[in-house]
């Protein structure tokens, strides 16, 4: 039972390890302490009168938030609400080596994973913090507890992450939750903070799962579309695509996947520059042209843009620098990018919001009704925006709810790159992972996020793991997989194009991976350059897609390791894939009625459906280092 004790100011999580709960109020030429404050009950919550504020605590069966009235006569900078259960308070010592935690990233371009807390892995820093949900399991016995955000998103962020009493972090630990807000309260105005869920089970794995229910039935005002196939232009052609190589590409799906890919998108090189998207001359029919003929043969066009990127070479730029965000300093934030020196749309100035919402009227008057939104996360390199009340989370769900206007219901959206917190309840879809490439090491980077989003499928939106990519020497014709780049050692945390370009073992393993998602599947390589064997890769993860997602079932039972077990149950069959991510060959030994999968006639393999044989009902299974296999059993 989540309460406040009064007398004391502090908050306790009862029947938890977490009985202490100190309260900050953050501004920016002051703070102040919940332990500071004379607190009274009203009602079923709490409320604090100081210096003719009014401070909240705003208590559920199983959550907790917190609000401020601002009567102070002239206007507050709310930085954060900060509340640290720190580990020398509490009346239970949780010890850092007995537990694991469950990190969930910001957005797509950071790391996610379960470790050790305290302690770091080949991917993650020692003390990471945890966006959207925070999961703590014990590794000594069956006890497991959730701090998540709830529906509705508030405007603010809500970082989770562990407080230490060392600094070498191997002691004791307790959990700070930071609302981050970052906002100018004017006087007498009321705020309120995003709902904290907490609560406790003797499986982690459950916690979450129950976490994708509670978000799912909050959907109803977007109710969840199907999920996609299709082929985008990126993976392969990057920024160099042009109109007749998405042409050339179409024609080749529809030959060897006849009726199955709708979906074909223009990813990054149409455009004049970041910030103009229209046509250049490599797409000489216009955007209206390119949709019209991607529709006379039977798909749906779709379309790329980083939305709120500016090019500092534009007229844009150029005669409205009031539309771009800003440093502490006043200055327009600008960053320079592989495409050039980018300023960042300030949505909250309603000139700039007007322009975005020009941009997607346009591109749907084109014809296009799939649209990849990219790069959003970085207008938080600006501090200083148009409208300082707008809270930090709120200006990119802003931009969404913008985009989202523009282009209609029915369109799909997916967020690629954006904070998961600011796009609940308004896209269609949602990056999962980071970006693919053909290379091993950014496969296991992508695994590893994959692994702490399942719950996220069909709850939240479709989940979308990035491409499906087969090429390697023995699917490909190309003479080169990749346009010449630097290269580098593997490293599994400097991923980037690390290491060689993948063998055929790791192709079908990151395919094997890509199906278990039941995510949006789509396609990024040149199709004309692919064999039959590569063509039978796809075939095989596309020809009966998983509804439900994969549940990694052994995520929290490793330090510093991907989930190797991942089983799939549907209607009239279940799946389970072993996957080797390390160095060493390795024996499996697994029991399906383990993992609920009884009364089944058959076992096959995933790629060639050979019979697999059970031994008392336990199979066996070696894999070679970087391989996976699909066991199907019906």
């Amino acid at each position: 039972m989540i309460c406040v004790n009064i007398k004391k100011g502090l908050l306790e999580l009862g029947g938890s390890p977490f009985s202490t709960g100190n309260i900050e109020f953050i501004f920016s030429d002051f703070k102040i302490s919940s332990q500071l404050l004379d607190w009274k009950k009203k009602g079923g919550n709490f409320e604090a009168v100081k210096d003719g504020c009014v401070y909240g605590l705003l208590l559920g069966e199983k959550s907790f938030s917190f609000s401020f009235e601002n009567r102070s006569g002239r206007g507050l900078f709310l930085k954060s609400i900060r509340t640290d259960f720190a580990p020398g308070l509490q009346k239970e010592k949780l010890v850092s080596d007995q537990w694991l935690e469950y990190i969930n990233s910001f957005h797509f371009g950071q790391l996610s994973g379960v470790k050790k807390v305290g302690i770091e892995t080949r991917m993650l820093e020692p003390n990471p913090s945890s966006s959207f949900a925070y999961v703590l399991s014990s590794r000594s016995s069956e006890r497991a507890f959730i701090f998540a955000v709830q529906h509705p998103h508030q405007g603010d962020y809500t970082e989770f992450s562990a407080l230490h009493d060392s600094p070498h972090m191997e002691g004791c630990f307790g959990v700070r939750i930071e609302s981050i807000q970052e906002r100018l309260i004017e006087n007498g105005v009321k705020i309120k903070t995003t709902s904290v869920k907490f609560d406790s089970s003797d499986d982690a794995v459950k916690l979450l799962n129950e976490l994708g229910s509670d978000w799912k039935s909050s959907r109803a005002a977007l109710p969840l579309k199907d999920v996609k196939l299709g082929w985008n232009s990126w993976d392969y052609y990057t920024g160099s695509v042009a109109s007749k190589d998405i042409f050339k590409n179409q024609k080749a799906a529809n030959k060897a996947f006849p009726g199955k890919l709708k979906h074909f998108v223009i990813d990054e090189g149409y455009e004049p520059r970041w910030g103009v998207w229209q046509a250049n001359w490599k797409f000489p029919e216009g955007l209206d042209g390119y949709c019209e003929k991607i529709k006379k043969e039977g798909g749906t066009p779709g379309v790329w843009t980083a939305a709120i990127m500016v090019n500092k070479y534009t007229s844009i730029f150029m005669e409205h620098p009031e539309w771009f965000g800003r440093d502490a300093q006043g200055n327009i934030t600008s960053k320079l990018y592989s495409y050039g020196p980018m300023a960042f749309l300030d949505v909250t100035h309603p000139e700039a919001a007007e322009f975005l919402s020009n941009v997607f009227k346009n591109l749907k008057k084109c014809g296009f009704t799939y649209f990849k939104v990219d790069f959003t996360q970085e207008v938080l390199n600006a501090s200083r925006f148009h409208d300082a009340a707008v809270p930090r989370g709120a200006i990119i769900r802003r931009i969404f709810e913008i985009i989202r206007e523009a282009i209609g219901p029915e369109s799909y959206l997916l967020a690629c790159g954006a904070p998961y917190e600011s796009v609940t309840g308004i896209v269609d879809a949602s990056r999962s992972t980071g970006d693919i490439h053909n290379f091993w090491a950014h496969v296991i980077r992508n695994a590893a996020s994959m692994s702490t989003k399942w719950w996220m499928h069909r709850t939240l939106w479709n989940n979308d793991p990035d491409f499906l990519i087969v090429r390697c020497p023995e699917t490909c014709s190309l003479p080169r997989m990749n346009a010449e780049h630097n290269q580098q050692k593997f490293s599994w945390k400097e991923t980037w194009y690390a290491g060689r370009e993948m063998n055929l073992r790791e192709v079908e393993a990151y395919a094997l991976l890509i199906y278990l998602s039941a995510g949006d599947t789509f396609l990024s390589d040149d199709l004309t350059s692919l064999n039959k064997k590569g063509l039978d890769i796809i075939r095989k993860v596309i020809e009966r897609p998983l509804k439900n997602a994969a549940v990694p079932v052994d995520i929290f039972e490793h330090h510093d390791a991907i989930p190797a077990i991942w089983v799939a149950k549907e209607k009239n069959f279940s799946v389970i894939g072993l996957f080797n991510w390390e160095e060493n060959d390795a024996e499996f030994t697994i029991d399906p009625s383990s993992f609920g999968i009884k009364n089944f006639s058959k076992v096959t393999s995933f790629w060639d459906s050979s019979k697999i044989k059970a031994d008392k009902g336990l199979i066996t299974i070696k894999l070679e280092a970087r391989s996976a296999t699909g066991i199907v059993f019906e």
